[in-house]
């Protein structure tokens, strides 16, 4: 078969400057490569013997530039003025760009998918051009505690807390295949979090998109902070004392100068006057002192202390100085363990918790300080930076006052700052208790719920014990093991929700965790027929654990259920609302406290008699 013909860019292809110059070639004459000339041979032939067109799509690696191509061709009978078949019209489009647009779309879509089914990070993938979320995985509705629904209706500023910075961010991804970006997102209760964003653009459904996976550094972030915050009050320190210093040489002479004019002015209108800046210039000396034991830590006589007699003494002090109106309650552990301290600097970091407890409650309330022995294991220090391992004291001070607001709780221990009127309060009382906490090796953690109360957990490294001597509370004591039941924890903290599981499982029980009351109701409702005893936080957001427990005990009112709060009274309000939890544990608690509260839950019949592992705590 030869050429009858062409157009200009089929010549130009085939290598021809006139279309003349085509004329009676056949396709070996041609720059094709003969296995391909065999094939477009055969399907002429075809066409013209069936009378029939022939459409289809064909891939050639030989076009005369080297290159691989893609072609949408085309073959169609021609016909004389008698209705015979004489040649074939041939035609084709090049569609490279096309297909391999076809092709990456396919293996972009399939990357996406496994990775979605096998990353526990949120993931979701939101369009380029109206930043509308397109898909979303399972982990990021768990997490963020959307629905699907919700998910698919919002874009990706709807997650962003500083909305001045989103237009930066965005124009960031915009212009990189990849980039990590730290920002803040804000889940739907509220709740805001750090979070490190990894990206890159894809297509999606044809759309030009950019799938997103999020990792929540938000506890990282609490760490990085206290360091921080520890290094600027070491900072602070340092110029607070040397500010102490120069103070101390100013009023120095003019107590002294005082000391002299009162001798010299008798007359009743001048003492009435120098008295009154005697004492004012002994409240400066105060805080001068003060500020000096917040920035060096005055060491003070060390001794081996009991604080429980300390505590007494301070028990005694308050009754007779607080208003009547303040129920005080204190309760220690029987023998004990022992620190090495100042007695007094112990007495003042006490006190000024107390007193501070006091003017959170003005209408009056409850102030409970306890002491108990405590052990803590290497991954406590997980949770508080300056924690190491080993035997403490715990010595809670908590109230029910008005509580202490989320904005400014990481601030209360700088120097100076104080939500006090001015005159009522230096800022000084909590920094310096930390000084002198710091100073004895100890730390000190906050847990506050606004309008509900605060407790203030202090750390004092206790004494090792004497070879003469024994532990009150040995590591193997006796307690029954679990029979695999399974365990449903829910806590909105995941480091809570992670260590109880660990804990659980050594103790023999099998465990499943719930990030809020929704998701703990949605999983019982899956695993109902298995599951044997819930343990829940009570103040959770979104859905908190008084709300969990009445939805849980309306599917099945025989459950078993185990309260947990950093605050005493919620074990009080469960009793109010007459919820009939089989038990309750006070955060921060003991690995045996939790393990000794499941027992009576499950009855001692159900287990089996098996040595426990070391204390650990669990902390709010």
């Amino acid at each position: 078969s030869v050429y009858m013909g062409c157009n200009e860019n089929y010549a130009r292809s085939a290598g021809f400057e006139a279309l003349d110059d085509i004329i009676g070639k056949t396709d070996y004459d041609l720059p094709w490569k003969k296995e391909e000339t065999d094939q477009f041979h055969e399907r002429d032939r075809a066409v013209m013997k069936s009378d029939t067109p022939d459409l289809r799509v064909v891939e050639t690696k030989h076009l005369p530039n080297g290159q691989v191509a893609w072609l949408e061709t085309s073959r169609v009978p021609m016909h004389n003025t008698k209705g015979q078949v004489i040649g074939v019209l041939g035609t084709y489009q090049d569609i490279t760009d096309r297909i391999q647009t076809e092709h990456a779309l396919k293996d972009s879509e399939e990357l996406y998918r496994l990775m979605f089914q096998s990353n526990p990070h949120p993931m979701w993938v939101y369009d380029l051009e109206t930043l509308s979320i397109l898909t979303v995985n399972d982990t990021a509705i768990i997490h963020y505690g959307y629905s699907r629904e919700e998910f698919l209706s919002k874009t990706i500023n709807d997650f962003r807390v500083e909305k001045e910075k989103a237009e930066t961010v965005i124009n960031v991804e915009q212009e990189s295949l990849q980039k990590n970006v730290e920002c803040r997102h804000r889940k739907k209760d509220g709740k805001i979090i750090d979070v490190e964003i990894s990206s890159y653009i894809m297509l999606f459904n044809g759309k030009k998109a950019r799938f997103v996976l999020v990792n929540d550094i938000t506890e990282r972030k609490q760490l990085e902070q206290q360091l921080l915050r520890a290094q600027r009050m070491e900072s602070i320190g340092t110029l607070a004392g040397g500010i102490a210093h120069d103070l101390n040489n100013v009023l120095t002479p003019i107590m002294m100068w005082l000391e002299v004019l009162k001798e010299k002015l008798p007359d009743e209108k001048s003492q009435n006057i120098l008295s009154l800046l005697e004492s004012s210039t002994q409240r400066g000396s105060d805080m001068v002192r003060q500020v000096l034991m917040f920035a060096r830590g005055i060491e003070g006589k060390r001794m081996e202390l009991q604080p429980v007699h300390i505590l007494k003494e301070i028990k005694k002090l308050i009754v007779e100085s607080f208003p009547k109106s303040i129920e005080i309650i204190l309760e220690c552990q029987r023998d004990p363990w022992r620190i090495v301290g100042d007695a007094t600097q112990f007495q003042q970091v006490v006190t000024n918790l107390c007193v501070n407890a006091r003017d959170a409650m003005p209408r009056g309330g409850k102030l409970t300080i306890s002491c108990e022995n405590v052990e803590l294991e290497r991954g406590y220090s997980h949770v508080h930076l300056n924690a190491k391992p080993g035997q403490y004291i715990l010595i809670s001070v908590v109230d029910t006052g008005v509580g202490i607001p989320r904005n400014i709780i990481d601030r209360i221990f700088d120097p100076f700052f104080t939500t006090k009127e001015i005159g009522k309060g230096t800022g000084l009382g909590l920094s310096t208790s930390l000084a002198i906490v710091k100073a004895h090796g100890g730390f000190i953690n906050v847990y506050s719920e606004e309008n509900k109360g605060t407790a203030f957990k202090i750390y004092f490294p206790a004494v090792p014990l004497s070879n003469g001597e024994k532990s009150v509370e040995p590591h193997t004591t006796e307690l029954p093991r679990g029979k695999g039941e399974l365990i449903l924890v829910v806590d909105d903290e995941s480091a809570i929700r992670e260590v109880m599981k660990e804990i659980l499982i050594r103790f023999g029980y099998s465990v499943i965790t719930a990030a809020d009351g929704t998701e703990a109701i949605s999983l019982y409702v899956q695993r109902q027929s298995e599951v044997k005893l819930v343990i829940t936080d009570i103040l959770m957001p979104y859905m908190d654990g008084i709300a969990t427990i009445r939805a849980l005990r309306q599917i099945n009112p025989s459950l078993k259920i185990i309260g947990t709060s950093g605050l005493a009274q919620n074990e009080s309000l469960l009793e109010t609302m007459k919820l009939h939890v089989q038990g309750f544990v006070k955060k921060p608690f003991l690995a045996k406290d939790l393990r000794e509260v499941l027992v009576r839950a499950f009855g001692n019949g159900e287990a089996q008699s098996n040595g426990i592992p070391k204390n650990e705590l669990i902390h709010s």
